[in-house]
C-alpha cells in the first residue's frame, strides 16, 4: 500500500458470522477466550484452552472502573490536557488555562506546524542549538 493511504473493507454481518465460525488463525474472538488451546490439547488436558482473563487490570476495569481509571492515571497522567502537546480548547495540566491556536495564512500554518511538532517532541529530544 502507499504511504498514508486509506484502506477500505466491505463487511457483511453474514461474512463476519461465517468468519467467527470457520476462520482459524484470524478468529481473534475465539482465540482470546481459548488461549493456548493447541498446547492444552496436545498435552491431553482438554480442548478449550484458558478462558480466564490473564490481566488483572482488565478484570478490575470490568468490576470497578473507577479503580482501574486511578490505576491508569498512576502510570500516565490525571489530567486530560498536557502542556507539551496542547489541543485547542482542552485544559492544560488540570488548570482552567486552555490551548488556543489561530492561523490565517499558509506560511503561518507551516511555521505553526513546525513549532507544534517541536513542542510535542521536546519532552523526548534535546532542543536544537
Amino acid at each position: 500500500t502507499e504511504d498514508n493511504g486509506i484502506q477500505y473493507a466491505q463487511l457483511s454481518i453474514s461474512g463476519i458470522r461465517d468468519a467467527r465460525v470457520n476462520d482459524q488463525s484470524q478468529n481473534q474472538l475465539f482465540k482470546l477466550l481459548h488461549r493456548g488451546y493447541t498446547g492444552v490439547y496436545a498435552n491431553g488436558d482438554g480442548d478449550k484452552g484458558v478462558a480466564d482473563c490473564p490481566f488483572d487490570f482488565y478484570h478490575q476495569w470490568v468490576t470497578n472502573p473507577k479503580v482501574a481509571q486511578a490505576m491508569a492515571e498512576s502510570v500516565t497522567r490525571s489530567t486530560i490536557g498536557v502542556k507539551c502537546c496542547p489541543v485547542h480548547g482542552i485544559p492544560i495540566d488540570g488548570s482552567t488555562k486552555v490551548a488556543y491556536a489561530t492561523v490565517t495564512k499558509h506560511e503561518e500554518a507551516v511555521e505553526t506546524q513546525s513549532l507544534f511538532e517541536f513542542a510535542c517532541c521536546q519532552c523526548f529530544r534535546p532542543k536544537p542549538n
